[in-house]
């Protein structure tokens, strides 16, 4: 076969492989291939072939991103972007703020 799978450069018996392979031998390819790079440009490619998503973007390869107004996304490949609001706001992108607000949410008679 082709060195380095066709998808990168040897040099001195090691692979440099192209944006979007890794591997020893350049054979695993990143999902998400775009015009801004593998990982939907949202990442970084890993050894493995997975990719490390940049914080705010979840999904195999990155292309989902995070809604949470007012707390933490579960971002990363194997994020759901689901949210975890921060105390005083709730909703599915905790973007609605409970009564009494954030300080004293349900005027702290509840939750």
């Amino acid at each position: 076969g082709q060195p380095c799978s066709g998808h990168g450069k040897c040099t001195d018996g090691a692979c440099t492989c192209a944006d979007g392979y890794n591997g020893p031998d350049c054979s695993l390819q990143c999902p998400g291939e775009s015009e801004s790079g593998p990982c939907s440009g949202n990442g970084k490619c890993m050894e493995d072939g997975s990719c490390e998503c940049w914080s705010k973007f979840f999904g195999p390869d990155c292309s989902n991103v995070c809604t949470c107004a007012s707390g933490k996304c579960m971002d990363g490949a194997s994020g759901t972007g689901a949210c975890a609001c921060l105390s005083g706001f709730w909703g599915p992108a905790c973007d609605q703020q409970c009564p009494g607000g954030a300080e004293t949410p349900c005027s702290n008679h509840g939750k």
